[in-house]
């Protein structure tokens, strides 16, 4: 139940281990469970060393993570689940997390990249500070979404928060649907697939938004340029921006719509 120090570089057992004490990483470990026992963290993690926790249980981090040394890496393998409630995990280099992910508390994930295998629950804001992969599908949380890095979406994607806040360029090999707020200050977003805004949709920089179609559900306003590579849907009522507007594809309104800009260009067919 006291502070512990991890130097022998793996443990594995068949079932639980639970960790009560701060814990501090003197060397690079794997911790596993085969018999799918729940491996718990009860206070702060340390140690500028890798961890790798292996367990088709329940992997628990109850305090913050790398606060006051940064782990060099952090990694979770696929098939249990992965609680974050520190409030933050710090890592100089990659987080994986291969396992469903939930947040119990507002979370800030600091590394080189991040990268999410599974589904993502929080009952409070995210922030991703690094090049985020987002690999499982969905992140919902209460609170508000940031990427301050590239953001890359393998497969089709949902983010449903408050707010949703990207900070860089996004890609995606699949779909993506925005629920809640949205802030582009990365200057664009391109998708093999649709892209649709639900939410009032803020351009902080000059954009372009390339995919099959992009819809605005709710109104749009920018401090610069937007350019729509592919066919849009505009059912907000307006798009105000500072800028030019250029729509590369069709065009078609499902309300009374109001654009206004420096100026307007449709290079396809407008209906309405």
């Amino acid at each position: 139940n006291g502070a512990s120090v991890l130097n022998g570089g793996s443990i594995s057992t068949t079932g639980a281990q639970a960790y009560n004490g701060a814990v501090t990483l003197g060397a690079a470990t794997v911790l596993t469970s085969t018999g799918s026992g729940a491996i718990t963290f009860g206070s702060t993690l340390d140690g500028a060393r890798t961890l790798a926790v292996n367990t088709s249980g329940a992997t628990t981090f109850t305090g913050a993570v790398g606060g006051t040394t940064a782990l060099s890496s952090l990694s979770t393998d696929a098939g249990g689940t992965v609680a974050i409630n520190g409030g933050a995990v710090t890592t100089t280099g990659a987080q994986t997390y291969n396992d469903a992910l939930s947040l119990g508390a507002n979370t800030a994930l600091t590394a080189s990249t991040v990268t999410f295998g599974s589904t993502v629950q929080g009952t409070g804001s995210l922030a991703v500070t690094g090049a985020a992969t987002l690999n499982g599908g969905s992140v919902t949380t209460v609170g508000a979404q940031t990427y301050n890095s590239t953001v890359s979406l393998g497969i089709d994607t949902t983010l449903t928060a408050s707010s949703v806040t990207f900070n860089s360029a996004v890609t995606g090999a699949g779909f993506l649907s925005v629920q809640g707020a949205s802030t582009l200050n990365g200057g664009s977003v391109n998708t093999v697939g649709a892209q649709t805004y639900s939410g009032v949709l803020n351009l902080g920089i000059s954009t372009t938004l390339t995919a099959p179609s992009v819809t605005f559900s709710n109104t749009v306003s920018g401090s610069a340029n937007l350019t729509v590579a592919g066919a849009a849907h505009v059912n907000g009522g307006s798009v105000t921006t500072t800028g030019t507007q250029t729509y590369n594809g069709a065009v078609s309104l499902s309300a009374d719509t109001v654009l206004t800009a420096t100026k307007v260009t449709f290079n396809d067919a407008v209906t309405g």
